[in-house]
């Protein structure tokens, strides 16, 4: 099955920075149409099924190739569809098998449905359009706690009995959650963590900069690292970079999130990931559901 076009579902309000990535990174791709978190684009020649998996734009939750339009479908349990509606939490469907041909409905009216299909593949989400759809617990610090758990459930990363240092954790979303599954966290963080974070035994809280910490302020062993803070990418990643080789034996690899404010400054953000790829086994670059504009770096040894 081949097509010219493509299907894209992506974080509202980062419409921008999925067709800004499309033109530097494929530029065998033109937008063709546009609704708010929903583009199309039209390839220069016919795209088979089986090479969508290179198509793999970051800013992109669900990537599909185009089959048909419908004014009305009847969904099945082995397809997956979402209501276009601005929103991400529409999303209906069983998670799918590797190797598995999964139908994506994108529903843009009561008459209006566009078909599409992807293959799952390992470095493809089972869920349906990338939503695992967790709920933000009322007693959660901050929407950071979204972050962390769904880059542990779309990269199938286990932190039970791990040790993990965590840059900007305050006021302690993310720190909740992992706790939550078991980890012992060390929260980097100048701000006041939450009370609650502060009295489980399993934290403690550095309460300084992320540029003044040094091997005297850490563990011997550290198994992750979590990065989430709010400044400029390229200080994020080299500071990622300097506390993970102070703690480099051992040390499993990193969630950093990347904040891009500014589209135009993907090109360089992935000259940086490019190096990165030389030092890590593993380099995969998400979108979240929780996300703004920004995206997620996870590195493995």
């Amino acid at each position: 099955m081949k097509s010219q076009f493509i299907l894209c579902l992506t974080v509202p309000g980062n419409e921008n920075h999925l067709k800004h990535e499309i033109e530097t990174r494929f530029k065998f791709l033109r937008p063709s149409f546009q609704k708010k978190n929903f583009i199309s684009f039209k390839a220069d020649k016919e795209i088979g099924l089986n090479e969508l998996e290179k198509i793999n734009p970051i800013f992109s939750l669900r990537t599909s190739l185009f089959i048909e339009k419908k004014s009305s479908v009847e969904i099945s349990s082995q397809e997956h569809m979402i209501e276009i509606n601005g929103e991400l939490n529409s999303n209906q469907g069983q998670p799918s098998q590797i190797g598995e041909t999964v139908t994506d409905i994108f529903k843009l009216s009561d008459k209006e449905y566009w078909i599409g299909q992807h293959i799952h593949t390992k470095n493809v989400s089972a869920y349906p359009f990338s939503n695992p759809n967790i709920i933000l617990p009322e007693h959660s610090p901050s929407r950071a706690y979204l972050k962390i758990a769904e880059a542990l459930i779309l990269s199938q990363t286990e932190i039970k009995n791990s040790t993990i240092l965590e840059l900007g954790s305050a006021p302690g979303g993310a720190s909740l959650r992992m706790l939550e599954l078991g980890a012992k966290v060390i929260g980097v963080d100048p701000g006041l963590m939450d009370q609650s974070i502060l009295d489980n035994p399993s934290f403690t809280h550095i309460l300084d900069s992320v540029q003044k910490v040094s091997s005297r302020n850490l563990p011997e062993n550290v198994d992750w690292l979590v990065n989430d803070m709010n400044i400029p990418f390229e200080q994020s990643i080299e500071e990622s970079q300097r506390l993970m080789k102070l703690r480099a034996r051992g040390l499993k690899g990193a969630f950093i999130t990347v904040k891009l404010s500014n589209p135009h400054i993907l090109k360089k953000c992935l000259l940086y990931i490019d190096k990165m790829r030389k030092e890590f086994k593993e380099v995969v670059c998400l979108q979240l559901p929780s996300h703004k504009k920004e995206f997620l770096l996870i590195v493995k040894n």
